[in-house]
């Protein structure tokens, strides 16, 4: 997709006028989920794909709930991060009293060419301390069973095993 990263980014935290530059690294993120977990089935093509994201993931975000962190780099053009995340903010548990609020990573995207070099981890990053800023306590998201190493980078930095996602294909 793009060259490595050899600068440290920025990150900016932004709203849904920033949602569509996420598309590239959207699509990176698909082609991962495919081959990380291929029995799941086929692909959507590009512009299906990004569409039902940006329906999917991107509600909060353009209804002013959510936000986009992004992670720029001198040298590309705005519309070009080399990592991306989308993040949600809905009502916490009917079940729990606690937390009150949750901040739900919809999408965590990094280019390729700059995967190892803590962009993943400093987008992270930003989305708690912008959750923590309004008053969020807890961040989620969700990683395919197949995922072996994104699962292995989110423990990393603290993240447990709240729920599990279960499907029954008919």
């Amino acid at each position: 997709m793009s060259d490595a990263v050899e600068e440290p980014a920025r990150i900016v935290i932004a709203g849904a006028e920033r949602l569509r530059d996420c598309r590239a690294l959207w699509l990176v993120l698909r082609d991962h989920h495919g081959g990380t977990d291929p029995h799941v089935g086929a692909l959507r093509d590009d512009d299906d794909s990004w569409q039902r994201a940006l329906a999917a993931f991107g509600k909060g975000v353009q209804a002013g709930e959510g936000f986009v962190v992004l992670a720029e780099q001198d040298g590309r053009p705005a519309d070009a991060p080399v990592a991306c995340a989308i993040v949600s903010i809905a009502d916490g548990s009917p079940t729990w009293t606690a937390p009150d609020r949750v901040g739900t990573v919809e999408v965590l995207a990094v280019d390729p060419g700059a995967r190892g070099l803590g962009l993943g981890r400093a987008v992270l990053d930003a989305v708690q301390e912008e959750l923590e800023r309004r008053g969020i306590t807890e961040q989620r998201l969700v990683v395919t069973a197949g995922n072996l190493g994104s699962q292995a980078f989110y423990r990393e930095l603290g993240f447990e095993t709240f729920a599990l996602v279960m499907r029954r294909p008919g």
